[in-house]
């Protein structure tokens, strides 16, 4: 990801990425810190906002990092020493190509060494099955007990199995010649080789990344009360700073289902379309826009500041009684963001006075006085 590109925005993307852990951490952890213990009888002068309805449009951007929907880690699946490469970085490939080669002479000797091993097993069950047959004939003919015949038919079956055996290890070592060769599985650009030649490889050992040149992804996280709002197919727009006026339509296609670092959620946007000068590794921005929130929707918009965290999942609010000069504890919901902003939902309603900041130190039916130089939440800076 490139810091670069998201100064640039003016701190845009930052502020948004930001917002949900600030939320669901920072609001918890003043949540455990618990209310101070105050005098109820000390008046304490509050910051405030009134509640107000109105129109804020629900659009989140997160960013994400460019890959290609076809991607693989290439490796051996025996160990050896690279005899060669065939490739290099930025190299194009088809499907089938060979791209590297490990040193065969070692596979070779270990297959003529099987091959012998087949040869000495399938001799030595020819020589039983021979005597088998010679004491079934002396059996039947009452020359000889029956043990002797079962010790000549326990014989028979252990060199067919070990000839078994030997015929299916020689099968393994045709196998690993096979492989000591490294081929492209599909057509795509070399975009990285992490081994040069003559070096030990072991089973498994990424040695290159291969790309495909088809269709583009947008890799990317969401904090978990996003993750609830995204539907797999659901269109979203992509942007790339570093590219300009470059946006491009996306779907998501792919919504992870285990919260990983930082509590948040991978998911996965397929891009509709391409442009010839995005390559895999760029940063994106990924918008997601859940339309507008107006008077219509009993959602609210307030700061986060203003929001207290209870027990487990509980988020409150302090909200001011004119009547009684006290505050009391109002229980919500948290339903989305927007920049600074929270939409909630809860026992509120436009004109409502809430407390806006130190709201920990805060306690019920405490008598408070409004701080005189505050105006009204968004009246501007009128007083």
């Amino acid at each position: 990801m490139k810091a670069g590109a998201i100064t640039r925005r003016n701190g845009w993307t930052k502020c948004l990425l930001g917002v949900a852990g600030v939320i669901l951490v920072g609001i918890a952890l003043l949540g455990c810190k618990g209310p101070e213990q105050v005098d109820k009888n000390v008046v304490r002068t509050i910051k405030w906002t009134k509640l107000a309805s109105g129109t804020a449009v629900q659009e989140r951007r997160i960013a994400g990092v460019v890959e290609p929907v076809q991607m693989s880690e290439l490796s051996f699946e025996v160990a050896g020493r690279i005899q060669k490469l065939h490739a290099r970085r930025g190299d194009r490939v088809k499907a089938g190509d060979m791209i590297a080669e490990l040193d065969r002479e070692p596979f070779k000797l270990r297959l003529r060494h099987a091959e012998a091993e087949v040869s000495a097993a399938l001799a030595v069950f020819k020589e039983e099955a021979e005597n088998l047959q010679r004491q079934r004939t002396l059996f039947k003919d009452g020359w000889i007990a029956k043990a002797r015949l079962e010790s000549a038919l326990a014989g028979h079956d252990a060199a067919l199995s070990q000839l078994r055996a030997r015929r299916a290890q020689l099968e393994l070592r045709r196998r690993d010649l096979k492989l000591s060769v490294l081929r492209a599985p599909f057509d795509g650009v070399i975009s990285k080789k992490t081994i040069e030649a003559f070096e030990e490889v072991a089973t498994g050992q990424a040695i290159f990344e291969l790309n495909g040149e088809g269709d583009l992804k947008v890799s990317l996280r969401v904090p978990p009360a996003l993750i609830t709002r995204l539907e797999q197919g659901q269109g979203v727009a992509v942007h790339f700073p570093t590219q300009g006026s470059v946006t491009l339509a996306g779907v998501v296609a792919e919504i992870g289902t285990r919260a990983e670092t930082a509590n948040a959620f991978p998911i996965t946007v397929r891009l509709r379309g391409r442009s010839k000068s995005l390559r895999a590794g760029m940063t994106a921005e990924v918008v997601f826009d859940f339309g507008r929130v107006g008077a219509s929707h009993r959602g609210l918009m307030v700061p986060m500041s203003a929001i207290l965290s209870g027990r487990g999942q509980d988020y409150h609010v302090f909200r001011f009684d004119p009547a009684t000069s006290t505050v009391s504890s109002a229980e919500i919901e948290i339903e989305g963001f927007h920049e600074k902003e929270i939409q909630i939902a809860g026992d509120l309603r436009p004109g409502d006075i809430i407390a806006t900041a130190g709201v920990e130190f805060l306690t019920e039916g405490q008598k408070v006085r409004l701080m005189g130089d505050q105006a009204p939440y968004g009246e501007g800076a009128k007083k």
